[in-house]
């Protein structure tokens, strides 16, 4: 049996398939491409990734592996980078990039980057025209006045410009720099080593009005609050919130931080714990309260280790190694509440950015395949009810729908069959292999005399699926083949054109746990439809050849 409450009440899966998502709202987050380690373009062990803005037009890369960082253009309409540099340590072991873990842009237009590497914090001037790096500048531990600022984890930039601060995990500590806001320069002001509070810190980041800075604490299993004072930079502790105290939960081993942009909410993950930490944060004090801990869907949502807010403040994103995930939650702006969307796969997926339109996702990745994924954000939704006008086989008795739902959940398994059709483009499939026109295959079933919504099946256009394209042109058509399955657990697909009656064919598989399998048995009839934007694919089913409580079984009318 599956997992979804539409095994439960029919009549409630249609307003869940259809969610409570607004109009156009995004359903999906979709794969635009993989690139791979190629051994000179540096993404190997992205630690972390930044896009600048507000021209979105560079993605820069932390690469563990390489003591790097890789410089990218970004196509804006397609989100698909091209390599442009990369800016190593030319072969020293403790240069200003050696290990290094995370990356900010400043504010107002992003000229310099700043980089938070084993022996402390590399400076970059950033051409703005050309995403290229000139390095400035290094503020070393132990050199210059520099101290207890040994592993260097985390870096932020205040949203004024004035300050950046540096998370060093290994001291217990946060390292606090004056910022020339002309030259980018930094100047060391103080360390503040904090053992009371601060254990491992990780991620921080400066709340939008530059009043607060949070602190991810990996080995306290906590999130450290700091009053920011904005003249001299200089941070008072406010709280610690605990993870398993006072309800908290979702802070284990917590190792990144993000605010909303109103600066109402506060997000948490723990690369040992299995969801989001939600808080509401007093604009006041700076405080917080525990919200909620946002467990999403343990098939994606699972020891994730970074986490971003969509500049718009409706989505937040998160990636994981643990389930290779990255994963689209729905917010609310207004409390602040999170409900799960959905997740593409990602083999090691680590770190996050977010492009400042909010149109693409960047994830870095950890494992032994160096990985750079690049992701959208999709509307792809079934109508409510059934398309009209759609195209019907032109020999009846020809295809088949079968629905089996079975306990665990691997056995479970969909397949349309839509053959004998009329005469049918190639045009007419919307070229998923090279576009952005989704597709969905969605099912109908009869309650009380109206169509409802039963079953969804995404196959998100273009895109990599296991690093490789997902979809390829034939001669006649398109293939689809996802070993993942992930959205919904579709397999394969095939969709071949006909130039005359009877030649056309459509096939869907799925597969798998990721299905969400409607209540059997079916009320008949039954209708299945292939759909996009402009056109759709149908078959009607009446009389089963099987149906019981596990089984569903059609050919079409």
């Amino acid at each position: 049996m599956g997992r979804s409450i539409c095994r439960l009440f029919a009549s409630v899966c249609a307003l869940l398939l259809l969610a409570a998502v607004p109009a156009h709202a995004a359903t999906s987050i979709a794969s635009v491409e993989v690139l791979l380690d190629d051994g000179t373009n540096g993404i190997e062990g992205g630690a972390a990734v930044a896009v600048s803005s507000p021209d979105g037009g560079f993605v820069y890369v932390a690469s563990l592996q390489s003591d790097g960082v890789a410089v990218f253009s970004r196509n804006p309409s397609t989100g698909k980078l091209t390599f442009v540099e990369r800016e190593t340590n030319l072969g020293t072991l403790s240069g200003p990039l050696a290990n290094p873990q995370a990356l900010a842009l400043s504010p107002a237009g992003g000229a310099h980057l700043y980089v938070a590497a084993r022996s402390g914090v590399a400076v970059f001037d950033r051409d703005t025209g050309t995403g290229l790096l000139t390095f400035l500048q290094q503020q070393e531990n132990n050199v210059g006045g520099v101290t207890d600022l040994a592993g260097a984890f985390g870096i932020a930039v205040s949203s004024d410009g004035e300050h950046v601060y540096v998370a060093a995990e290994q001291d217990d500590s946060i390292g606090i720099f004056d910022r020339d806001t002309g030259t980018g320069l930094l100047t060391y002001v103080t360390t503040l080593v904090d053992p009371t509070h601060l254990d491992r810190p990780n991620g921080l980041i400066v709340s939008p009005d530059g009043l607060n800075v949070y602190v991810a604490n990996s080995g306290g299993d906590s999130l450290a609050v700091y009053s920011r004072n904005v003249v001299t930079g200089l941070l008072t502790w406010v709280e610690n919130q605990q993870d398993n105290v006072g309800g908290v939960d979702g802070l284990d081993n917590a190792v990144s931080v993000a605010i909303s942009p109103n600066g109402a909410s506060v997000y948490v993950v723990g690369e040992s714990d299995d969801g989001i930490a939600v808080f509401s944060r007093n604009l006041i004090t700076g405080a917080l309260a525990f919200f909620e801990y946002e467990l999403g869907d343990d098939r994606f949502v699972r020891q994730m280790s970074a986490i971003a807010v969509s500049a718009d403040g409706t989505k937040v994103f998160a990636a994981g190694r643990r389930r290779d995930a990255v994963v689209l939650f729905n917010r609310n702006t207004s409390s602040g509440a999170l409900d799960y969307v959905a997740a593409e796969k990602l083999l090691g997926a680590f770190s996050l950015a977010l492009s400042p339109d909010d149109l693409h996702i960047y994830s870095g990745t950890r494992g032994e395949l160096g990985q750079l994924g690049v992701f959208r954000l999709s509307d792809v939704a079934c109508s409510p009810s059934p398309m009209l006008g759609c195209a019907v086989p032109s020999q009846a008795g020809a295809s088949l729908v079968f629905f089996k739902d079975k306990s665990p959940d691997d056995g479970d398994t969909f397949l349309w069959k839509w053959n004998k059709g009329p005469v049918t483009l190639l045009s007419s499939f919307g070229d998923p292999a090279t576009t952005t026109n989704d597709l969905i295959v969605c099912a109908y079933e009869d309650t009380l005399g109206t169509p409802s919504l039963i079953f969804q099946g995404r196959l998100l256009a273009g895109g990599a699926c296991a690093a490789k394209p997902c979809w390829k042109t034939t001669s006649i058509g398109y293939k689809y083949k996802d070993k993942d399955r992930s959205p919904d657990g579709v397999l394969t697909a095939g969709l071949n054109s006909g130039s005359v009656p009877g030649q056309a064919k459509i096939k869907v598989k799925g597969k798998g746990s990721l299905l969400t399998m409607p209540l059997l048995p079916l009320t008949t009839p039954v209708a299945v439809q292939l759909q996009r934007t402009g056109a759709c694919w149908e078959t009607t089913h009446s009389t089963p050849i099987i149906t019981t409580g596990d089984q569903f079984k059609s050919k079409d009318n």
